[in-house]
């Protein structure tokens, strides 16, 4: 068999057992997606007079220009409720706050919530209103926009404690106007900036790293020359690591993959107890969020699972073939490619 064959026939072995462990994620997705849409059944009484009470305390210190105190009624409430009426109130006691960011983050819940043919009036105003104020806020949110000059090696950045990766350290990062703390980090050098910006402003933070000096590398000169007088030895130390790493990475997925599907649908379970009628109480709506969770996370591991193990079997298989064009013995370098696609997975290269 030539070497595209039984590198067709490995990459469609790959799609096979990817296809028949998405299968069983992509069922239990399903499930609680369909459950989490008959969760915003009608509050119970008790609920609905609380919210109520909860919403007029609210407007009246929101009058009184007690943002803060306003918020956390409006919170409450909404905890209660979960409706867009709640919700919308949230958002727009943020903004007012000058909270920007988190107001919008509280529009798109309010956005997300499905719609039922007997919703009262009041919760599509409160949608369109929600759609307004969304694309409002798409053009008053704030950014920064970083500028690193002289870095010997990529910085650590964060913007008010969050870290920044570096494929994101030259776009746009959107944040709340007002003040903000800049901190980049090479090595032992450490670069602090204070920014303030204004709504719909973007500015730019440089950090300069003139005169750092790198972090030492992983490895030493003596790693180097020990590699390169024993080439064969290194190259199958490496494919060993590689594999066990590929293999270890592939189990531990496949045993979250377990975990949390397990997980996953007893909390479907018990909040489908709770249900009456095919309606979930607000009481139920932890264990759905909790069902949905556990299910997202059981399908990342399963893909992650499958794909160290796709990558395992084919260091595997590459290993033996390094070792003999080492010593001279075979041909082409091989290598190969793990690859991820929607509904799929596999293994591709040369081998």
């Amino acid at each position: 068999m030539m070497g595209s064959e039984r590198t067709r026939v490995r990459k469609l072995a790959a799609v096979g057992c990817f296809a028949s462990v998405a299968l069983a994620s992509l069922v239990s997705i399903v499930s609680v997606v369909a459950l989490e849409g008959e969760a915003f059944a009608d509050a119970s009484p008790a609920e609905k007079e609380t919210a109520r009470a909860l919403m007029t305390d609210g407007r009246q210190k929101r009058e009184q220009n007690d943002f803060a105190a306003a918020l956390k009624s409006f919170e409450a409430a909404d905890a209660l409720m979960h409706v867009p009426t709640t919700g919308l109130e949230v958002a727009r006691t943020h903004v007012a706050l000058g909270h920007l960011v988190e107001g919008r983050d509280a529009l798109r819940r309010v956005l997300l919530i499905p719609t039922r043919a007997d919703d009262p009036a009041p919760f599509q105003e409160a949608r369109t209103a929600a759609e307004r104020l969304d694309s409002e806020l798409t053009d008053r949110i704030p950014a920064i926009k970083l500028v690193v000059r002289a870095a010997p090696s990529p910085p650590w950045i964060t913007v008010d404690g969050i870290h920044l990766p570096p494929e994101a350290a030259g776009v746009p990062f959107r944040l709340n106007p007002g003040h903000h703390e800049v901190t980049g980090k090479v090595g032992e050098t450490k670069v602090v900036k204070q920014v303030d910006v204004r709504e719909r402003e973007l500015a730019d933070v440089s950090l300069d790293f003139s005169g750092a000096v790198a972090p030492p590398s992983v490895g030493s000169s003596q790693d180097a020359s020990q590699a390169s007088s024993d080439g064969s030895t290194s190259s199958s130390g490496s494919s060993h690591t590689l594999t066990y790493i590929a293999f270890g990475v592939g189990g531990a997925g496949i045993a979250a993959g377990v975990v949390t599907g397990l997980l996953a649908m007893g909390a479907k379970s018990s909040a489908q107890g709770g249900c009456v009628d095919g309606r979930c109480p607000p009481a139920t709506w932890g264990d759905v969020d909790s069902a949905h969770s556990f299910a997202t996370i059981s399908t990342v591991a399963f893909i992650v699972g499958g794909v160290g193990v796709g990558a395992g079997v084919v260091s595997l298989l590459v290993g033996g073939k390094s070792s003999a064009r080492a010593t001279g013995t075979g041909g082409a370098k091989p290598h190969a490619t793990p690859w991820i696609g929607a509904g799929s997975a596999g293994v591709t290269g040369t081998f």
